[in-house]
């Protein structure tokens, strides 16, 4: 798009940033407009026009527009999971981070893209008890899908799944796998996952597994790569605000996104109050939200039930992430690791003390 960055400098822009902010636009896609990239076809149409351009002469083929203008700001995480499968050959990932964040969006994305023959979902039960038992969950593929007959003994049943994984490309996502969990590892109840696992794990199969979960999958028994997913940055915020027509104010968006720490849930809440009560005005939602961030029900919920979690299943990282709240994170940027330690005065061991600061990291 060699056009577009001599237009730029025709037109007197001095970086793409300062093109950025005459456009109110985000950084990054202003970026990925000059190294021609698919952005929503109107601002592609609107860039083109400040700078001079007949946006139907620039394109080398037919104007792609944004299959999901909602989905923004994961090409990292996308060029991270091509990594681990192509380069790691991983056959099961496990995408791991706080509730909210966009796990299941970016999980549910990559397998849409990827051009598999059958995509199969399995989201479990938000309450432990109600979680199907997998193996009425290979039943349903082997008849529903493969129509293959299942057998009475899961074993010749994941042996006969293992053969049509074999010769298709599946793409399989497991979401929410959290609830069958309890410090990494399923609860007994749900033990045969491993079985299934193991199975979708295997070198010769051509699938995929996308695991979704708020903790990570530490069965010694299932080879499983990860991938701590982190929250949105200011630049797709803005982005995602700016698709919604709402009227932003760049510093008020990096404040918002800092205090949310990205989260994607929060973004898209936050777009939907601000369109019905604050006329898509940006500034006067966060004057009256920055004291109390959890005045939405919906992320109320949504961080108490991490907490809640955490109490539930591992009280010793519980106990220590409360008494993380001596320290004022008005007046300390970061915690020193000794500073840490001294807070868990009732875990004698140094090695056990470790264990529950890894396992706070992860459960977080």
């Amino acid at each position: 798009m060699q056009k577009v960055k001599d237009a730029l400098k025709r037109s007197g822009f001095r970086s793409q940033l300062a093109f950025a902010t005459e456009m109110g636009a985000a950084r990054d896609t202003v970026r990925k407009f000059v190294n021609g990239k698919n952005i929503d076809r109107n601002n592609f149409i609107d860039f083109c026009e400040k700078l001079g351009l007949d946006w139907q002469r620039i394109v080398d083929k037919p104007l792609e527009t944004n299959t999901d203008p909602n989905f923004v700001g994961r090409e990292n995480a996308i060029a991270t999971l091509d990594h681990l499968i192509n380069k790691k050959k991983g056959k099961i990932i496990n995408i791991y981070g706080m509730g909210g964040v966009g796990k299941t969006a970016l999980a549910k994305q990559y397998l849409k893209a990827k051009g598999f023959d059958l995509v199969l979902e399995v989201f479990m039960a938000t309450r432990t008890e109600d979680i199907t038992p997998v193996t009425f969950i290979v039943e349903e593929w082997l008849k529903n899908d493969f129509t293959v007959e299942p057998s009475q003994d899961f074993g010749i049943s994941l042996k006969r799944l293992k053969e049509q994984l074999k010769t298709r490309k599946v793409g399989l996502l497991i979401d929410n796998l959290e609830m069958a969990l309890e410090g990494g590892k399923f609860i007994e109840d749900h033990h045969q996952y491993v079985d299934l696992f193991k199975v979708l794990a295997d070198a010769d199969v051509q699938s995929l597994t996308l695991i979704t979960s708020r903790e990570r999958l530490t069965e010694s028994g299932v080879e499983v790569e990860y991938y701590p997913l982190e929250g949105l940055d200011k630049d797709a915020w803005n982005e995602y605000f700016i698709y919604h027509q709402l009227i932003i104010d760049s510093s008020t968006v990096t404040a918002m996104c800092n205090a949310y720490g990205g989260n994607a849930k929060a973004m898209t809440l936050i777009c939907s109050q601000v369109n019905l009560d604050y006329s898509k005005g940006i500034k006067q939602y966060w004057q009256d939200h920055k004291i109390d961030l959890l005045a939405n029900p919906t992320l109320k919920h949504l961080v108490n039930s991490q907490f809640d979690r955490l109490e539930k299943h591992d009280t010793d990282a519980y106990n220590l992430l409360l008494r993380l709240g001596c320290y004022r994170y008005q007046d300390i940027s970061s915690v020193p690791f000794d500073g840490v330690k001294c807070l868990l005065f009732d875990v004698v061991e140094t090695n056990e003390q470790l264990r529950v600061i890894e396992r706070l990291k992860i459960g977080l």
